[in-house]
């Protein structure tokens, strides 16, 4: 990201919560599996709290999301006084997510999962500012219990009375082939 007043940090899943400064990633005792993408979502930005105290926010992108770097930066600089924004914005009413969807990268195939109502960003990208930290932070329950974690992000976010705005800004999605799974 070009600027030395940011720190990129890689999140995984694993057996213990430690982060290594030399690879920049941060694992922890959350499985790594997407059923439980919410809660290590919520792991994530606990840690983050409780370990980069005063930062002004955290931009939140998916592994398999292409985005210039340039304009990102300059992106998050512009709209960082913005509680929450992000490339997409949807509006969702509580319901099952469908086989045909998310559901097919579920490891547990007989989970017949269910998620919020929320107006929330997409998972491929979007920011949370300090001020919405705490809000998240406390919400461990709805997390636990979430099996999309940017639905679930919405969902805790409008009840702090927090909406999205969407910013413009290009980006694709790379498909989830079995070489970037390899990756992981």
């Amino acid at each position: 990201m070009g600027r030395p007043e940011w720190e990129v940090i890689g999140i995984v899943g694993g057996a213990t919560t430690v982060y290594n400064p030399a690879s920049k990633i941060l694992t922890l005792a959350v499985p790594d599996v997407y059923e439980s993408l919410p809660q290590k979502i919520h792991t994530a930005i606990t840690w983050i709290s409780e370990n980069r105290p005063g930062i002004s926010g955290i931009f939140k992108t998916d592994d398999d999301i292409v985005v210039d770097p340039v304009l990102l930066a300059e992106t998050v600089v512009a709209n960082q006084h913005r509680n929450y924004w992000g490339f997409a914005v949807k509006t969702t009413k509580a319901g099952s997510i469908t086989d045909t969807q998310i559901q097919l990268r579920f490891t547990n195939k007989q989970l017949q999962p269910t998620h919020q109502s929320a107006n929330y960003c997409f998972g491929a990208g979007y920011w949370l500012s300090a001020t919405v930290l705490p809000l998240i932070v406390t919400a461990s329950t709805d997390y636990a219990t979430s099996h999309l974690e940017d639905v679930c992000t919405g969902y805790v976010l409008n009840k702090g009375k927090h909406w999205p705005v969407r910013i413009q800004l290009p980006w694709t999605e790379w498909p989830r082939t079995p070489k970037l799974l390899a990756l992981k």
